[in-house]
């Protein structure tokens, strides 16, 4: 038996050797496939995937605008050094800054692929935004397409007769996995237009041609083309550019001056400029329309006729300042998930309250601080923010860093729990900045808390990460603020405005106007004189209407008489508090008959004033936040 059993030992040790071996290799596998996934799953989160790691491609786009009428933009992307078996071909589905969805492919036809040499390529669209295209083996791949255009806004393109505009996101695709690899972009203008406005350098001896490092650079200048007015003037041995497209009544001497005035006073708090050129592109337009911040240049909407009104600007001064801001704050100082993008998906933080909101807050403070504005016009400016923010519910119940969050949506119930974190952080900022030089006795500021930044998380080094913020005001005024984010920035307690403004010896003054009954409606505020009926855009639920009246009724008439957006605030102060005030309303198709009691609810207006009382101290810690200095 033992001479048998030796073979049988012997075969079973080689069977468990097999089966180890085997378990072994299939470990093996299975962990390789598992880093595989890991590996795609992460290249989908950023832009990448699997196929497309560690190339070498050169991008280089063509820009096309024949039939300017058209609205048609012709685009080619050729791709060179292609080593993959295909590509997949990618828009953005959201514009950095403007935080929403855009889909930009949306607008793409006549898509197309093949090689420089004219053979076709096959395709196929993965989703609304992806084309994949099989390379067949060719190293330099070919893309075509066109694109509408007839969107003239800040993140939007527009073609026409009379110029060409465009953010590059809505334009051009990148190739997944490649965002980080060199570009080009050659433009074919019409001959009769003599200008390209733009962020982007020109190629030396190629006034056409512009190169990029990455396409997060590509992306980020919008560009101007046609025969647009240019200002220009310097700073610091830098050159800036004003283009502006559209007629206007505005003074373009006091226009360049105000924009100068304001580039003087940023780039003076920061020590110095982070770019070799900056260009303000501003498009005249009847309706206006905001702006956009980018790495070195801006785009920005004026109502074209609202130059000879002191409102208009100062419309034109704010959005101005706000947007040239944003070169520091967000464009380099940026909460971590800000850049490098993805452009594939929504991409939510909590800080853009500092992002935006405390930009809003510089922007304006800096307005004051060139000389452009009084004391006096930005403590009305600031009250008016405040006001605002008092005016909706939604305060009590959404802290800034959700509403940050939220901002890639719009709740049905907005006028009642959403506010803008523009405005709450607008006010923070004003807060924080007194209450450090309080704490600091007025040597430190929220000015240094944004150097502190540059130093550290500036681009191209990462943003800073979760707490970086609250870390470098602790750093800079050296004590605890956990109590301060706690209440006022996480949590949705009311802001300490009494207390943080007497700091700088200034009172929040609080009126009833008795002659403003607030009625908690809003509706569009401009109505012809034959209009009939208000469209209910919202109702506040702390107002005598929340019971009573509902978003999208419109109110036909208040006591039997015919009513508009002009006539219904007039018709409602015929009433006394206490007095039922009935209206006939749609609700949906149903013709109704309704009455809400008269409360009194005067408009409460804020106003922020110097307090003539005021110690030494007090005084001295105004005026040196006022003119950006410390003591």
């Amino acid at each position: 038996m033992n001479i048998l059993a030796r073979p049988t030992e012997q075969i079973r040790k080689i069977f468990f050797l097999l089966l180890f071996l085997f378990a072994a290799l299939t470990f093996a596998q299975n962990f390789a496939q598992a880093q595989h996934l890991r590996l795609v799953r992460s290249s989908a989160q950023t832009g990448a995937t699997a196929a497309n790691t560690q190339i070498d491609i050169r991008i280089a786009y063509e820009l096309g605008m024949s039939r300017p009428t058209t609205h048609l933009y012709e685009v080619t992307m050729t791709a060179t050094n292609v080593r993959q078996p295909f590509i997949e071909v990618q828009f953005p589905t959201w514009v950095p800054g403007a935080y929403r969805t855009i889909d930009a492919a949306r607008n793409v036809q006549e898509f197309r692929a093949g090689t420089t040499a004219g053979q076709t390529l096959p395709f196929t669209k993965t989703d609304t935004k992806t084309w994949r295209v099989e390379t067949r083996g060719n190293s330099t791949l070919r893309v075509g397409y066109q694109v509408y255009a007839d969107q003239l806004n800040v993140s939007g393109i527009h073609l026409d007769d009379t110029h060409a505009y465009f953010n590059g996101a809505l334009l051009f695709p990148y190739i997944v996995g490649a965002k980080d690899r060199p570009v080009t972009l050659t433009i074919n203008k019409p001959p009769r237009w003599a200008t390209i406005s733009t962020g982007l350098e020109s190629a030396q001896g190629r006034a056409s041609t512009f190169p990029a490092p990455d396409y997060d650079t590509f992306i980020d200048a919008p560009t101007e083309i046609g025969n647009q007015n240019v200002l220009r003037f310097n700073y610091q041995n830098i050159p800036y550019e004003i283009a502006i497209y559209g007629n206007h009544n505005y003074d373009l001497r006091k226009f360049q001056s105000d924009v100068e005035s304001i580039v003087q006073s940023q780039v003076n708090m920061f020590g110095g400029a982070p770019y070799r050129r900056y260009v303000f592109i501003f498009h005249m337009t009847p309706s206006g329309g905001g702006g956009l911040e980018h790495l070195n240049s801006t785009s920005i909407g004026l109502r074209k006729y609202n130059g000879a009104t002191e409102d208009g600007l100062d419309r034109f001064r704010g959005v101005t300042s706000h947007e040239f801001f944003h070169l520091w704050n967000v464009k380099r100082i940026r909460p971590d998930v800000l850049g490098p993008f993805n452009y594939a998906a929504q991409v939510p933080t909590r800080y853009l309250y500092i992002s935006e909101g405390m930009t809003s807050y510089y922007g304006d403070l800096h307005i004051l601080r060139s000389g452009v504005w009084t004391p006096e016009k930005y403590y009305k400016q600031q009250a008016s923010q405040i006001q605002t923010l008092q005016r909706l519910p939604g305060r009590r119940i959404l802290s800034v860093e959700e509403s940050s969050i939220n901002t890639w949506y719009t709740p049905d119930n907005s006028a009642n729990n959403s506010f803008s974190y523009y405005t709450k952080g607008d006010i923070l900022g004003m807060l924080l900045d007194l209450e450090i030089r309080q704490r600091t006795k007025n040597s430190r500021s929220l000015d240094d808390v944004f150097l502190l930044l540059y130093e550290k998380y500036a681009l191209p080094k990462p943003g800073f990460p979760p707490g970086g913020f609250e870390a470098a005001v602790e750093e800079v005024a050296g004590s605890n603020f956990k109590e301060f984010f706690a209440k006022y920035v996480n949590g949705t307690e009311e802001l300490p405005y009494e207390r943080i403004l007497a700091y700088a010896g200034l009172r929040l003054e609080r009126k009833n106007d008795p002659t403003k009954p607030d009625l908690g409606i809003t509706f569009p505020s401009e109505a012809t004189a034959n209009a009939i009926g208000i469209n209910i855009t919202g109702v506040s639920s702390e107002s005598p209407a929340y019971n009573v009246l509902a978003p999208n009724d419109v109110i036909l008439a208040v006591g039997g008489e015919r009513t508009n957006a002009t006539l219904f605030p007039l018709q409602v102060a015929r009433f006394r508090e206490g007095e039922r005030v009935p209206m006939t309303i749609f609700r949906g198709d149903r013709l109704l008959e309704v009455s809400m009691t008269l409360v009194a609810r005067p408009t409460v207006t804020y106003a922020i004033s110097e307090d003539p009382s005021a110690s030494a101290e007090q005084r001295a810690l105004r005026a040196a936040w006022l003119i950006g200095k410390r003591t």
